[in-house]
């Protein structure tokens, strides 16, 4: 949900403003201070780090209707973690942390809102921190499948293709590519390709693992 939708026009004008950047613009820097909160309104953008021998490491892709700074703003360490870049033209939307505090007191729905956004996003981040804890490509991939069940109430699993759910993963491409064959044959897995997407259901695989 877009929280500012939730404010009045006056509020609006009031206590939000909109940027908007041109492709290859940087919205930030990595170890810059986190005063403001930011939504996407349009456009994309992505976060990046540049790692000690120099290469840029992707940490974050932001699309339309995603925030950021939302967890940084009211931690002890309010500093961005990488540098943001407009992938095209993009349009954000945004409210300084005094601001929120002052829109907090005026409008309860907004910040009942804000704390399902940002408590959301955290959960999220620890079911992510356990999704890496799995070691073995079969339990990482269960684990994650079984999340998205669980979430999207629903078995069919829609990915855009076997290669950028090894990246979502951290996992090679090749060897993902054989655990599902593997599991496919195991019937704990199975798999269809439609509308341009591949759509993998998970099986009880409680029974079939051995």
């Amino acid at each position: 949900m877009n929280i500012f939708d939730l404010l009045t026009p006056e509020q609006l004008a009031k206590y939000t403003y909109t940027k908007t950047y041109k492709t290859n613009e940087v919205l930030f820097n990595e170890n810059q201070l986190c005063e403001r909160i930011g939504y996407l309104l349009k456009g994309e953008v992505d976060i990046v780090e540049i790692t000690y021998t120099e290469k840029e490491e992707s940490i974050t892709y932001l699309k339309e209707g995603d925030y950021f700074g939302d967890l940084l703003l009211f931690s002890q360490e309010p500093f961005y973690l990488g540098h943001a870049i407009s992938l095209k033209k993009t349009t954000i939307r945004y409210i300084s942390k005094d601001h929120l505090l002052i829109l907090f007191k005026e409008n309860p729905l907004f910040l009942k809102e804000f704390l399902t956004i940002i408590s959301t996003k955290a959960l999220s981040l620890k079911q992510e921190i356990k999704l890496f804890k799995h070691k073995n490509i079969t339990d990482r991939l269960i684990y994650y499948l079984s999340s998205k069940e669980k979430k999207q109430k629903t078995n069919q699993i829609r990915i855009k293709n076997v290669t950028a759910l090894a990246k979502t993963l951290s996992i090679p491409r090749p060897s993902l590519a054989r655990e599902i064959t593997k599991l496919e044959k195991k019937h704990i897995i199975s798999k269809i390709k439609k509308d341009g997407y591949l759509y993998l259901t998970l099986h009880d695989p409680s029974s079939n693992l051995r």
